[in-house]
């Protein structure tokens, strides 16, 4: 499919979507009521407003695309600056995700100021829609292990028939990149009419606000940017999640179920990456309602695994439990998990293209590859799969990543939020932007990944409640109480 992808690329418009903005006349905004529940189960008016932009912010008088955002109005009698959230992803929807997010019981946002939800060009109400459907799949064989290379061939070939179906239907890949994204947030102040507002960006979202500072800082009054991903940041590095196994294995060690099972968790992992690549291992997996599914592990198969549980605390805190059952040699926990890794679709065009166009510097390249082939980090190159360094490789997408790494100074107060246990977005992709930001703090909670369970904690949401409030905010290290760790199955 990739020869068709190509040959669909040349026959795009001769245009290079370029990172100049052009100021032009706000765009009208056409309203209509909404109504939503927040996520403390209370129904509230909103208002969902739709506006159009160009395609690209360089050509304001070519083709335009419609984007729709949600105003929550603000519960506050004396409301601060109007607060935009970026959802994460990319891909995610900001009208729908951004209700559950930004409504929280202990931080709703709705007590600072007017919460703006952008539905990102290609996602959501925003039309096109790139997002949603069609699915288009891909299955890996159970009788043998998988490698990191049918993972990614398999991911490619679906993301290649991907892309080359919205080329057919008209998109170009090249619209769709954070650069423009920002430049759509711009739009969007613009038509709303605000002098000034505060960012709040969560994952992929705080990537997006940091191009937005670095290409509009003069319009930002404060930036809370959680779970950060910088611009060198969309490839993620072992060393990061090791980082958080060896965290975890000094907490297993001390557990009293484990102490005596399972000393070593990075000892035992290593182990069992020994064994699988020695002789794969037949796991019989249960199927509810049918005949049991054998599955064939190997190393990469465990990688995977390891990396999807370091997603989030609750994952982190099963891990011991599925790594002492297959010590023992009880694979069935791993089949399962590992059976799930084995197919897989490519629906969100919007992610791929944005995710593609800012890739990596040549420095991040190199150490990517270095440490997922240094076995001192168990993940292997796991965090990063399915693989989307070899998928946009493969789809030969054009770059803006030096744009996104060109360097600025912004002194727009901001605040980064990290999970001590983020193997994804650690603390260091925030310490590394601190040159950038020369007003900037720095909260890291303990016990959380990129799951941001400090949600939950209304004492440990202070320091976020005050720096919304306009207030000075210190670097500080906030503890949460540990999640409980699943016990061993017997």
């Amino acid at each position: 499919m990739l020869p068709l992808l190509l040959s669909c690329c040349l026959a795009l418009p001769a245009n290079d979507p370029s990172t100049a903005w052009q100021e032009s006349a706000p765009a009208p905004i056409a309203w209509e009521s909404f109504s939503a529940v927040s996520a403390a189960g209370q129904p509230f008016e909103a208002r969902l407003g739709r506006f159009s932009v160009p395609r690209d912010h360089a050509a304001p008088d070519g083709p335009r695309f419609e984007l729709a955002f949600a105003l929550y109005p603000s519960t506050s009698a004396e409301p601060g600056a109007p607060i935009y959230f970026l959802v994460g992803g990319p891909g995610a929807s900001g009208t729908e995700y951004g209700i559950e997010f930004t409504t929280q019981a202990l931080f709703d946002l709705r007590g600072h100021g007017d919460v703006v939800v952008l539905d990102q060009r290609g996602t959501g109400l925003s039309r096109p829609n790139i997002v949603e459907a069609p699915e288009f799949t891909y299955e890996l064989p159970l009788d043998a292990p998988s490698t990191r290379a049918s993972l990614a061939s398999a991911h490619a070939l679906a993301a290649a028939d991907c892309a080359a179906h919205w080329i057919e239907h008209g998109v170009d890949p090249r619209a769709f990149t954070t650069v423009q994204s920002a430049d759509d947030v711009e739009a969007l102040r613009r038509a709303l009419g605000h002098e000034r507002i505060a960012l709040y960006g969560v994952s992929y979202g705080s990537h997006l606000a940091i191009e937005y500072l670095r290409r509009h800082g003069a319009r930002v009054e404060r930036a809370l940017l959680s779970r950060v991903e910088g611009p060198d940041d969309t490839y993620k590095l072992p060393s990061a999640g090791f980082a958080v196994l060896a965290a975890l294995a000094t907490r297993v060690a001390a557990e009293p179920a484990y102490r005596e099972s399972l000393p070593d968790l990075v000892g035992s992992l290593r182990n069992l990456a020994s064994r699988l690549a020695e002789e794969p291992v037949h796991a019989v997996v249960p199927q509810r309602g049918g005949d049991p599914l054998t599955v064939v592990l190997g190393p990469h198969d465990l990688q995977l695994v390891v990396a999807s549980t370091l997603g989030d605390t609750r994952g982190q805190a099963f891990l011991p439990a599925l790594v002492d059952a297959a010590s023992r040699g009880d694979f069935g926990p791993l089949g399962h998990f590992a059976l799930v890794e084995r197919s897989g679709s490519v629906a969100n065009a919007m992610g791929l293209f944005v995710d593609g166009s800012a890739g990596a510097s040549a420095e991040r390249l190199a150490r990517c590859s270095r440490e997922a082939l240094d076995p001192t980090f168990v993940v292997g190159p796991a965090l990063d799969a399915p693989y989307l360094l070899e998928t946009c490789a493969a789809l030969e997408l054009a770059s803006v990543g030096a744009q996104l790494r060109a360097d600025f100074v912004c002194e727009a107060p901001v605040l980064f939020v990290s999970g001590a246990l983020d193997g994804r977005t650690p603390p260091a992709n925030a310490e590394a932007l601190r040159t950038r930001f020369p007003s900037a703090a720095h909260i890291v909670f303990t016990n959380t990944a990129h799951d941001a369970r400090e949600l939950e904690f209304g004492p440990a949401l202070a320091p976020l409640h005050a720096f919304l409030r306009g207030e000075a905010v210190a670097d500080a290290t906030v503890e949460l109480p540990p999640l409980p760790l699943v016990p061993p199955r017997r």
